[in-house]
């Protein structure tokens, strides 16, 4: 596998694209995604980064357009795809639960914002929404009424030709999160404490998801197989790739890396490789 990290991201996007209901643009394939009236369908990924993986749900002259919605971009929405199927937002999640005057004024980040008290383009007029591997960052004092104002913004898909009677209604939103607790990494227990302390459950999750509105809210789990060398493992927690091992001294590091290779190291092959499973939940809700 001479690209793990671009089959990973290769498999989540396929399924992401799955999930809501959004055909492969490597098909040729674009039947349902836009409107009769020849409207795109808008999905808003908030906390999307670069937005490198919205462009990997948009694909390739697809009816399909995406806002990506995250509070430290380096780039303004005004500096969109030249097609205009990505644009850029610099805001949080929490925007979505403020009442429209209350919402920043334009900054130098593009027409993102709102000074005049009208809630901003971006908050109304979308489909769908993806919150991916983001939701831990959220409170969860807040996340009814971010979810409430999600859903309040969330407009009905463009109509089909057809009348849309052909294909089951795809959600609204989409939540991908990951275990509080039956997880598979090579971890230590005292890391383990760390990540439950600060990953909400998904009946938590699903519970708000529901109380703010959404219906149909189910769950499911896909788990995808990864291999890595231990030792690279080890390298990777030394480097607090999550910020989980942020809660860790050198020294809690090193003891933690001891307790991984004496619990794991017989289970490596013959070139020093372990397999365990990513295993990520998948939350989606209709308005």
């Amino acid at each position: 596998k001479s690209d793990p990290r671009g089959a990973y991201a290769d498999n989540l996007a396929g399924l992401v694209r799955s999930a809501l209901g959004i055909e492969d643009s490597r098909s040729g394939d674009r039947e349902g995604e836009g409107g009769s009236d020849g409207r795109r369908r808008r999905i808003v990924d908030i906390g999307g980064g670069t937005g490198n993986f919205a462009r990997m749900i948009v694909g390739d002259g697809s009816s399909v357009e995406a806002v990506v919605v995250d509070p430290f971009l380096e780039r303004s929405s005004g500096l969109g795809d030249d097609d205009g199927a990505i644009e850029f937002v610099k805001a949080d999640a929490e925007t979505y639960a403020l009442s429209p005057g209350e919402v920043p004024p334009p900054s130098d980040w593009g027409d993102g914002g709102s000074s005049d008290g009208v809630a901003s383009w971006w908050r109304t007029g979308y489909h769908q929404v993806l919150l991916k591997e983001m939701i831990h960052h959220v409170s969860a004092e807040r996340r009814v009424d971010i979810f409430r104002g999600l859903r309040a913004g969330t407009a009905d898909l463009p109509s089909r030709a057809d009348g849309g009677m052909s294909m089951t209604i795809p959600p609204s939103l989409l939540i991908i999160t990951r275990p509080r607790t039956k997880i598979d990494f090579p971890l230590w227990p005292a890391a383990r404490d760390v990540w439950a302390a600060n990953q909400p459950s998904s009946e938590s999750i699903a519970a708000d998801v529901a109380t703010a509105g959404y219906s149909d809210v189910t769950t499911k789990i896909h788990a995808y197989p990864c291999e890595i060398e231990l030792e690279r493992w080890c390298e990777m927690i030394r480097d607090r790739f999550w910020s989980t091992f942020s809660n860790f001294d050198d020294r809690g590091l090193e003891d933690g890396i001891d307790h991984i290779r004496g619990e794991w190291g017989a289970k490596a092959d013959s070139k020093g490789r372990i397999k365990f499973e990513d295993r990520l939940l998948f939350i989606t809700a209709r308005k």
